[in-house]
């Protein structure tokens, strides 16, 4: 008899949490608040290593731009070469981008791509289909070459171009 009255206290008490249940409001659409994805994108970091608002890098980063600038020859015989020019001198179109990086038969990235930067290197990420590959570009020894290493990681390049010449036209 006392397992006949706690199980029919036990559906007492769930029958009254139910009926609770269906007086409560229906969620429509509006009652939803709908979050965009947002997609992640590494943080950009200064020559330091500090994170830097990317509001605060434009000058500092338009600056590093501005000394890659041109057409860095990496095959002759080709006429391959590394881009780097303003978005607004480009063939590519990417809207909010001030600059954009070019390898002949390769990648685009653009200013918006950088995760990090010194005062003669810009690292940029790409995101594939294939995953994230990453660039860097760089002074050679002689500061009169560029280099691009690319790879599947940050600090470590699969090859590198090597642009010896720098294209007046």
């Amino acid at each position: 008899m006392r397992k006949s009255l706690i199980v029919m206290v036990t559906c007492l008490v769930l029958a009254s949490v139910c009926v609770g249940c269906g007086s409560e409001k229906e969620l429509s659409m509006g009652d939803v608040e709908i979050n965009p994805i947002v997609e992640e994108k590494p943080v950009v970091v200064d020559e330091n290593g500090k994170a830097v608002k990317k509001d605060e890098i434009s000058a500092d980063l338009n600056q590093v731009f501005e000394q890659f600038e041109g057409s860095w020859i990496f095959d002759s015989r080709r006429g391959a070469a590394v881009m780097v020019e303003k978005a607004n001198d480009s063939m590519y179109t990417f809207p909010g981008a001030s600059w954009v990086v070019s390898i002949s038969g390769g990648d685009v990235m653009t200013d918006l791509d950088v995760v990090e930067y010194t005062s003669n290197t810009i690292s940029f990420c790409k995101k594939n289909a294939d995953g994230d590959y990453y660039y860097k570009l760089s002074f050679g020894d002689d500061v009169k070459s560029i280099e691009m290493a690319c790879g599947d990681t940050q600090n470590s390049a699969d090859s590198v171009l090597i642009c010896n010449e720098k294209s007046e036209g």
